[in-house]
């Protein structure tokens, strides 16, 4: 997790990772905070620690072209 609390969180259905902030832990829960998206406001959920990474640092590879 970043110092601002930002993670992962995987969607299974999707099989894509969304961009979440942290915002409270009980047990073996984690409640993230995802973004609002236009027209709305954010939406925070309790989610599993299996479905929650840290963020990947950046730079941690380059692309080449082929």
């Amino acid at each position: 997790m970043t110092e601002d609390g930002i993670v992962e969180v995987n969607d299974a259905d999707q099989k894509c990772w969304f961009t979440a902030k942290v915002v409270d832990v009980n047990k073996d829960k984690v409640q993230v905070e995802f973004p609002a998206v236009k027209g709305s406001q954010p939406r925070r959920s309790w989610m599993s620690w299996n479905t929650v990474r840290e963020v990947p640092p950046r730079g941690s590879f380059e692309l080449k072209e082929v």
